[in-house]
Parts: structure tokens; sequence; C-alpha cells
């Protein structure tokens, strides 16, 4: 899933967070995800601190009041603005919890049909509404090298783990391996989110999704350095033999938008035709809106596309190039596989 994520590779966490990694597989039928969680990974947030200038002065421990200082201003915003952030994390993670209780009976019923048959989420930018079989563990991975309009290099390792809770809830945890010019290969952003299918039937919208994520600051260079809260939404659909994977995402960057913007969005268009056989093929459109400040992006908008080859239920390959349209997006080639290792807990 790239879904937004940037983690200073080609590869995209749902939702506007660039992840910089190739999370891209696909299988010969479908070819949805590509792991970027992706994702979107963006959230607006209501703890705003208007008119910081309010704060006229401070009182001191024997209750007399003596002027502000500078230093005190700076102190009090920093701790508004962390207080804000950590609520903003809370509450997220509170409405995922709290959606996935109430809707409990919704989740435990029904069963895939074929619970090894694989479900790829790459190669492509977005993800779709499918997820793992209850119990079932779903491994993609794959390489990428990047050029970047500068002309530095990046080479990623994408690798998503994705676990299913229930017929409707799967868990992602995505673990990239980064490098780039003057950084050595190591660990990037990790980030985990849950899938959460609400619809899933033959209505307007087929199947939507909606996927909130959190990615951490654990890759320093090769990351963006900041907690990153994001929602993805995903709607997916089948037209005649083809599908079809809209997503749009919004995520919320911590840190005073220095070394990323406060907020990104991110929007994509993954389709996907079978050929023949097991082989079919992927072509997505996707986009980052151009974002403000400091650490501000111009709109950027890419191709991704390339083959997909199904070599078994359990198993699907890919490969293709991604190219910019328009804006500072690099140009990349991937390659990688996702597979179905099975259950990982004996059933009943």
């Amino acid at each position: 899933m790239r879904g937004g994520i940037r983690l200073n590779s080609g590869n995209r966490v749902n939702s506007g967070n660039r992840v910089n990694s190739g999370n891209r597989i696909t299988n010969g039928n479908r070819i949805t995800n590509g792991n970027r969680i992706t994702n979107g990974n963006r959230i607006t947030n209501g703890n705003r601190i208007t008119n910081e200038n309010r704060v006229r002065s401070v009182t001191n421990k024997a209750g007399a009041k003596r002027p502000a200082s500078p230093n005190s201003h700076r102190r009090l915003r920093g701790l508004r603005r962390l207080r804000g952030f950590r609520s903003l994390c809370l509450a997220a993670l509170g409405m995922t919890m709290m959606a996935l209780a109430a809707c409990a009976p919704a989740l435990s019923s029904g069963s895939a049909p074929d619970p090894r048959a694989v479900q790829p989420e790459r190669p492509s930018v977005a993800t779709h509404a499918g997820t793992v079989a209850p119990g079932y563990l779903e491994i993609e991975t794959g390489v990428e090298t990047d050029r970047d309009p500068d002309g530095s290099h990046a080479f990623t390792v994408p690798t998503a783990l994705k676990i299913g809770l229930a017929p409707r809830a799967q868990l992602s945890v995505f673990l990239p391996l980064q490098s780039a010019t003057g950084l050595p290969l190591g660990i990037g952003d990790v980030a985990a989110g849950i899938k959460w299918r609400i619809v899933d039937g033959n209505g307007p919208l087929q199947r939507f999704a909606i996927l909130p994520t959190l990615k951490l600051p654990s890759g320093g260079g090769r990351g963006t350095r900041t907690t990153d809260v994001g929602l993805l939404l995903i709607d997916s659909r089948t037209i005649g033999p083809a599908t079809l994977d809209l997503n749009a995402g919004i995520t919320r960057h911590s840190g005073g938008g220095s070394t990323a913007p406060r907020t990104s969005t991110f929007w994509t268009a993954a389709g996907a035709l079978p050929l023949g056989g097991a082989i079919g093929w992927q072509l997505e459109f996707f986009g980052y809106p151009g974002t403000g400040g400091a650490a501000g992006n111009a709109p950027v908008v890419a191709i991704l596309t390339g083959p997909t080859v199904g070599v078994s239920r359990a198993l699907a390959v890919d490969a293709g190039v991604m190219m910019p349209i328009t804006g500072p997006q690099s140009r990349a080639v991937y390659v990688g596989f996702v597979t179905n290792v099975g259950r990982l807990v004996p059933g009943r």
C-alpha cells in the first residue's frame, strides 16, 4: 500500500505520506494495492492552538504574576502541540477500536472462498478492499530502484505483513529497508494499520473499506522524522473482467512542518485486466496534491504499469515501472512477489 507515507523511496504508504518503498505485488487476476501505506496516511487535527499570543503572563509558585518571557511562550506552544498530537493519536486509535467492537457481529460473519488464495496489494500505489482470511498470513516484498529528479538514487526492499483478524478485518505491518545517496541500507519508517471492510456487496460501492494507519520515525534520515496518523478510504469494484480500486487519503504529520508538511493528501485510480491464463496487466494513475510550508512540495501526478503473473494460488509475482507525468516524482523500476504462508493459529 503506498497510499501516501513518503519514506524516502518510490513506495508510498496508503495515504498522502510517501513511503518510497516498492511494496507492490499482484496476481494475474487481481492487481491492486502497492502497500504505500500508503498509505494516504493523512488525518486532520482538531487540536490546533489558535491565538497563542493570548498567554500574557506566567504565575509563580507564590501566586504573584511576572511577565512571560519569549522562551515561556515557546515552551507553552511546544507543550500544547505535543498534547494536541498525542490526543489526536489516541482519538484515532480509540475510534478505530470502537468501530471494530461495535461491528463485531458483522466482522465475524462470512468466510473466504479459498483462504490460501493470495490477495496482492502490490505493485500498485493503491490498496484494495480485500482482506486476508482470519488467522492467515500473507507476506509481500520486492525490490525497487528510484532515480530522483535531482539525480540522486534510492533503493528499497519494501516488506508488508498482512494478518487476517476477522472476515472483514486485517492487520497490516509495513517494514521497509532503504538506502539512498549517502545513506547505507537500513530500516525505514515502520507503519501499521487495520483495514476494515465496511461494505461487501453488489450495491453502488460494491466493496468499501477504511484503513487508519500510524507511522513511526524509526528510519531517521531514511524517513520523514515525524510520527504520522493517516486515514485511507478504499473503493473496490469489478467492471466486466477488469478490477478498479479508487483511494483517497489524508495524513497528519507531527512536528512544526520543517521536515514534512503538517497535512498532506493522496489519490489513486488503479485498474487491472487479465490478459490470458494467469497473466495480467496493471495500470494506475496516482497523485499527491501540492503542500505548503517549509517542507511543502509541488503537485505530483504519475503513472505505474507492468505485468503480473499468478504462479499458483498462494504465490504471485510482478514487475514494472513508475514514471512521472508532472511534478517532482522519481522514476522507478520494481519487481516483487506476494505469498500466502498459511494459517498462523491452528483452526478449532
